[in-house]
């Protein structure tokens, strides 16, 4: 072969300047995953890091699958319902940076769709290698704050209780859930046998939750890992061994669970805050303008507003929040996300479990996606959730990887590397 045979052709890139793109695609996706648990910076790192990659993977080659166009024009229009609720208000504090943010948190789920739905196990990997390590650092923080461990440590508690590096615990709760799945979905599919690191992940990231007193976290957990081991037992129905491990896993975890918690609450303080968060009647949801009044209330009043009332002022009328993103969908979505938002909620619902039950290489992952996602859209009932990052980014995950796995059927491949 001649010398010029030898050479690339002109506007081809030589390997190093491709590794080096790569690299630097896989370094602005793990800093962006990295950035979601920082909250309490404003910009957060998230956004901007997530601009980064979004610009960088874009200008290096992103795939917008056809079967992408209808989850994704139905975002588009949920957040058309806010452009034009915010019209009245538009005049008002912090209404039009709070519309601007829920762009973002749009094209941040179909930028996570459209990474996935190609190379989607080795992408994967990166994205849960990156959540778990800032899920750890994060609770970490957060423990250490708890035992008045680090110089001003009530930057990272509200009301005694846990918030990291959020701005409230019932955000840094549930922020944690997906990691809880992921890493306790390892342990059931590779043993305890060198296992430590995740064991004790796992252990540093459950003291955290616990400490983030958070109710509706504490039963998005119980809802997740259950989703989670009953579909992995049902995957495994013909590996006797791995239903085994499966199932004396479970009450090991069961046992550990209980004896982690038993120490905490040795402590007087984290008893006495444990014994008033666990009561299912608080001061806050009951009464005329309670939380759960106010949802009748906010639904009623929809029924007058096919507009909604705009951003941000459903608390100065009520005196809370929503504390519902279905009723908030109609009061500052108007009707047209009102409707636009279960539809959603339910069409991701539906494909993520249609195409979970199908073989493929990245299945476990897949359905620690889809047993979380499935869980945080029941806590929506009692929380607001529109603007919570890693919700965006598993909405994107549900359809990028469903897209993956139904054209990897369609094609009629065989993934004998899968691990279910």
């Amino acid at each position: 072969m001649s010398e010029a045979a030898a050479l690339p052709p002109a506007g081809v890139p030589s390997r190093p300047l491709l590794l080096s793109v790569e690299s630097l695609r896989r370094a602005t996706l793990w800093l962006m995953i990295f950035g979601g648990s920082v909250v309490m910076i404003k910009p957060s790192p998230y956004e901007v890091f997530g601009i980064v990659a979004m610009i960088t993977w874009g200008a290096t080659g992103l795939r917008f699958h056809r079967e992408m166009i209808p989850i994704a024009t139905l975002m588009l229009l949920y957040m058309t319902g806010a452009l034009i609720t915010l019209i009245p208000v538009l005049h008002l504090k912090d209404t039009q940076m709070w519309t601007a943010i829920g762009w973002f948190m749009v094209f941040t789920a179909i930028f996570f769709m459209m990474l996935v739905g190609d190379h989607t196990r080795e992408r994967m990997d990166i994205i849960i290698n990156a959540y778990i390590a800032t899920a750890v650092i994060s609770s970490a923080i957060g423990i250490a704050a708890y035992f008045r461990l680090l110089p001003s440590a009530d930057s990272f508690l509200l009301y005694s209780r846990v918030k990291s590096t959020f701005d409230d615990p019932n955000v840094f709760g549930p922020f944690l859930i997906y990691p809880t799945v992921v890493l306790t979905q390892r342990l059931f599919l590779n043993g305890l046998s060198g296992s430590m690191r995740t064991v004790l992940a796992l252990l540093v990231i459950l003291a955290a939750l616990f400490l983030a007193f958070s109710r509706g976290a504490w039963g998005h957990l119980v809802a997740s890992l259950a989703l989670m081991t009953i579909m992995t037992l049902w995957c495994a129905r013909r590996s006797p061994k791995l239903r085994t491990r499966v199932i004396v896993l479970c009450i090991v975890g069961l046992v550990v669970m209980a004896a982690l918690v038993a120490a905490l609450l040795s402590i007087d303080a984290v008893s006495k805050l444990f014994a008033e968060r666990a009561s299912l009647e608080q001061n806050y949801d009951m009464g005329q303008f309670g939380r759960f009044n106010r949802h009748w209330l906010g639904f009623v009043l929809a029924l007058d507003h096919p507009v909604g009332i705009g951003m941000l002022q459903f608390g100065p009328l009520f005196g809370e929040d929503t504390h519902n993103s279905y009723l908030n969908a109609f009061m500052s979505y108007g009707w047209l996300g009102g409707v636009v938002w279960p539809t959603i909620v339910l069409l991701t619902l539906g494909v993520g479990w249609l195409q979970c039950l199908r073989p493929s290489p990245w299945r476990p992952a897949f359905i620690s996606i889809v047993a979380t996602y499935t869980a945080v859209i029941g806590e929506a009932w009692i929380i607001d959730i529109d603007h919570w990052r890693h919700v965006w980014m598993l909405f994107g995950l549900v359809w990028g990887i469903a897209i993956a796995t139904a054209r990897l059927g369609r094609a009629r491949l065989r993934c004998p590397s899968a691990s279910l």
